[in-house]
């Protein structure tokens, strides 16, 4: 029995193995895949499309083997999209083709088309508001069954109007509505709310050469409730919404890039937006991608381009970043973002293709399995020296619950650790304590850079071979950040730093063939400087607090000074919240049992300590 219950293990191990699936597709010359589906659990449908054969929709199967495929054709007229995508609805596939040249006129139209699950043309329509360029960038399915398209219509003059098409559940127009009569508006998301009015987000150039991020909301048919061009952090402008969703409170996340340059390629941060249904701001935030070189700054470019809420609340969001310091920003590859409620990164993965031959990698869609894991699919662009042979090629990826696909590394569990005081005295010099968290016993190269709140660099430091279990110091102190930032940013970019600076850190495995450097969000920790003596202690002394016994057994005290209601929060290795906790007096007795031996922490207001569980 022994033996069957082993080989059972064994033959489930190796297809559970077998489920990871990194591959691409050797089609034709200039080929993309930008939207996936899935269906029974049997097969996944990606649209994508050639510059040479027109757009097409492939059928794969759980390993990315090929069923079948069909081209799309309108009469003799292939349809050459360069976006597109699908839905899968009452054993149907509904595709959008959002930008056709109608027999090479010139006159661009939208098309709908449904399909039965063998590939079979049940119905096309084209749709046209004018005799200039129209396209859609985005559609969702509605509360009746129907589907609402957006995007926007070239009413000349450089003007670009925003709109909405209404279709039925058989192709049939219903309404259209039209939005904004001067400046550059496009729209590229589209969700219907919980009232069954609709948010549309994308992009308006007041002076038709900056983008700021642009969002409508209309009422269920189509009627403007209000507009918004959505405040920048700085004076330079933001791109476009890239993606937009509605959350399970009835809320709404847009993601895209924040711009620091004039050239939004050139210096760019992901940006996520949490807003309400009367635009009222509930989170503005930053995440960045930082690189450096010979302590010099690279440019840093990351955007966000996907995002999808779990059924737990939390939020997967896939981001581009720049390849490597050195590389121009269109050689991208993509980063995986788990966020948890309170938007704090639990996981980050970086893909890559199975061809070391490429010159950027671009995941554009994915789906959330019911186990956990992950279904991806985009486009690779190969190296120039393979120019021959199809250099922009389709990219489908299967991953476990872990987000690994089984090719290339999948370290993401690297961490520092700061220990308190995290508010310092501007006359103070300090010790600032840290510790890297890994569950790799190897030694690693720390890299930390020190930024103002507009993310300017201001000073450099360095950690050679540091290993896991030891605790390392920076020493810190306003007077030498001022001094470096005087010396790194000077002329126009002179600031003082005033009263704040993010801490980011470049952690550079000694095995870094098969271990990724990994860099920590520059929002992640801080420094806080403060002039009065009264308020530092008072600050302290209200996020200071003890833990006994510490390594503990069975139960841990926390006992702190200040009696007032506070939250506590225990944080497994990778910083993941386990328990939360309301702590009302001065101490709290927490069981910890049923906890694993190992690292844990124990966060109160902004400090932090270490947990050892030891039994």
């Amino acid at each position: 029995m022994k033996y069957l219950i082993a080989s059972f293990l064994l033959v489930f191990f190796v297809s559970a193995k077998s489920q990871q699936v990194n591959r691409l597709y050797n089609d034709g010359y200039n080929d993309i895949a930008s939207d996936v589906e899935k269906y029974n659990n049997n097969s996944y449908y990606i649209s994508g499309s050639y510059s040479t054969a027109g757009d097409r929709i492939k059928n794969v199967d759980s390993l990315g083997n090929l069923i079948q495929e069909v081209i799309l054709f309108n009469g003799n007229q292939q349809f050459r999209a360069q976006y597109n995508s699908l839905d899968i609805y009452n054993d149907k596939i509904y595709f959008f083709s959002k930008h056709i040249n109608i027999g090479g006129s010139g006159n661009y139209a939208i098309s709908f088309t449904c399909f039965n699950l063998n590939l079979d043309t049940i119905w096309n329509n084209i749709y046209l508001e004018s005799d200039v360029l129209v396209y859609a960038r985005s559609f969702t399915k509605t509360s009746d069954n129907g589907f609402a398209l957006a995007g926007l219509i070239d009413k000349g003059d450089y003007n670009y109007n925003s709109f909405i098409l209404k279709i039925d559940s058989i192709g049939n127009k219903e309404w259209y509505q039209e939005y904004g009569n001067t400046k550059l508006r496009e729209i590229t998301s589209i969700v219907q709310t919980q009232d069954k009015g609709y948010i549309l987000a994308g992009s308006i150039s007041p002076d038709g050469y900056y983008d700021d991020w642009y969002i409508v909301r209309t009422d269920n048919s189509g009627n403007q409730q209000w507009e918004w061009t959505v405040p920048s952090f700085s004076d330079l402008k933001d791109h476009a919404v890239a993606d937009l969703i509605q959350t399970q409170d009835g809320n709404f996340i847009a993601v895209g890039g924040k711009s620091y340059h004039s050239n939004s390629l050139l210096l760019q941060d992901a940006r996520l937006l949490k807003f309400d249904i009367n635009k009222n701001v509930l989170l503005d935030t930053l995440y960045s991608e930082v690189f450096e070189m010979h302590e010099e700054e690279g440019n840093r470019h990351s955007r966000f381009v996907k995002i999808k809420e779990k059924e737990n609340g939390n939020l997967i969001i896939i981001s581009k970043r720049q390849a490597r310091p050195d590389d121009i920003p269109a050689i991208e590859i993509s980063n995986l973002y788990e966020l948890d409620k309170n938007f704090k990164i639990i996981k980050k993965r970086e893909f890559g293709a199975t061809s070391y031959s490429n010159n950027g990698e671009n995941i554009r869609d994915f789906i959330i399995e019911e186990d956990g894991s992950l279904a991806m699919i985009g486009y690779v662009y190969l190296n120039s020296y393979y120019m021959s042979k199809p250099y922009q090629r389709p990219w489908f990826i299967k991953t476990d619950a872990n987000y690994c696909d089984g090719f290339g590394s999948c370290d993401t569990n690297l961490a520092i650790h700061f220990f308190p005081p995290d508010t310092l005295f501007r006359t103070d010099t300090v010790d600032l304590q840290f510790e890297i968290i890994s569950s790799w016993d190897i030694d690693y190269k720390l890299a930390f850079t020190y930024f103002r709140p507009d993310l300017m660099k201001v000073a450099y430091d360095t950690v050679y071979n540091a290993s896991v279990g030891n605790v390392y110091s920076l020493r810190v102190s306003y007077d030498w950040l001022e001094a470096s930032n005087a010396n790194l940013n000077t002329g126009y970019y002179y600031h003082r730093i005033r009263d704040t600076v993010f801490i980011m850190c470049k952690i550079v495995p000694s095995d870094s063939i098969s271990k990724a450097v990994y860099y920590t969000t520059i929002r992640a920790n801080k420094i806080i400087f403060v002039d009065d003596h009264t308020a530092i202690s008072e600050i302290r002394e209200s996020n200071n607090f003890s833990i006994q016994p510490n390594p503990a057994q069975d139960y841990i005290l926390i006992k702190k000074a200040l009696l007032k209601r506070e939250r506590v929060e225990l944080l497994d290795i990778s910083g993941k919240v386990l328990r939360e906790y309301q702590m009302n007096n001065k101490e709290l007795k927490i069981s910890v049992s049923d906890l694993k031996n190992g690292i844990y922490f124990i966060k109160k207001g902004s400090r932090t300590k270490k947990l050892i569980i030891n039994k």
